[in-house]
């Protein structure tokens, strides 16, 4: 009997990839489906942020899908004819589980699937995936390696107390920007850091390093800018530097959501804030992280 699929349609950045990915591959493992993953049809038509699939970069054992898995060509006008045959004619069409909610959905931990199914949506929480952690990590080891250049760099950061601090900007460099954590935010995490941590390293990663003064005073520790416009915006090379820190302040962002998560360090720290947002980013939803982390008012 031909083995019923799964097909993620993956988008957004590197770590919306990362948590798609990895609830998937759970609902994969818990109904015995295969895993194919839509690696175009969700970066088609991104044209503001032009993200592209990076999970080619990871040791994954997912199979990529044929265009005809993708609904392509015609990709919006046949998804939403499957969307609304989904429920007239189950026999032919596959199952469309399409995301309606961003809060943590206890209810899709133990779903039953009986046909092939396309999910469409990034649930953020480690609950989703909890149970197959081992497996998830395995999964996402990288398979890029960074340029000898860096590998100086890495080591220090492997060798040193190191800390990393992500800044994240969204939209316009603006204090009062919505989305923006506050300068207090990084404030009080350095120093509860600096409690916790003797002779702590700091290394800053930001896709605006000129504005970084307004966040952080630099006079105050021990710093290395790391300035992602020097790697052509390559973002799996901050992935794996923020990565082999051993402790982390987190932005509002799944990217250093995950370089900590996936942080190997058996006595990490990792601070996150405390907020809850909508729109542009989604953060502070049920469950989005692991109890072990400490959560710091913005």
């Amino acid at each position: 009997m031909k083995k019923k699929k799964i097909i993620v349609i993956l988008r957004g950045g590197l770590g919306n990839q990362l948590f798609t990915y990895a609830f998937a591959k759970s609902l994969a493992i818990k109904n015995n489906f295969e895993l194919v993953l839509n690696y175009k049809s969700g970066f088609k038509y991104d044209l503001k942020y032009k993200r592209k699939y990076l999970l080619n970069f990871f040791n994954h054992t997912a199979r990529l899908a044929s265009n005809n898995e993708m609904l392509m060509p015609f990709h919006r006008l046949r998804r939403t004819l499957i969307i609304k045959l989904n429920n007239y004619f189950p026999s032919i069409m596959p199952f469309y589980l399409l995301q309606k909610d961003v809060a943590y959905d206890q209810n899709l931990i133990n779903i039953k699937l009986n046909r092939t199914t396309i999910i469409d949506g990034c649930w953020i929480s480690e609950e989703y995936f909890k149970d197959i952690n081992l497996i998830i990590q395995n999964e996402f080891e990288i398979n890029f390696e960074l340029p000898r250049t860096l590998l100086p760099l890495n080591l220090s950061i492997k060798q040193s107390n190191s800390v990393a601090i992500h800044i994240r900007w969204f939209n316009k460099v603006d204090e009062n920007e919505t989305h923006n954590l506050t300068s207090n935010y990084y404030k009080n995490a350095i120093e509860e850091m600096s409690k916790k941590v003797s002779n702590p390293y700091f290394f800053i990663f930001t896709d605006e390093p000129e504005f970084v003064n307004k966040k952080i005073n630099l006079n105050e520790f021990n710093f290395t800018l790391i300035n992602n416009k020097l790697f052509n915006n390559n973002e799996l090379i901050d992935f794996i530097l923020m990565k082999s820190c051993k402790y982390f302040i987190i932005a509002n962002s799944t990217f250093s959501w995950w370089a900590a998560w996936l942080s190997d360090f058996e006595d990490k720290i990792v601070i996150t804030p405390d907020v809850k947002m909508d729109g542009l980013t989604t953060w502070g939803t049920e469950l989005l992280v692991p109890d072990s982390w400490i959560k710091l008012k913005s």
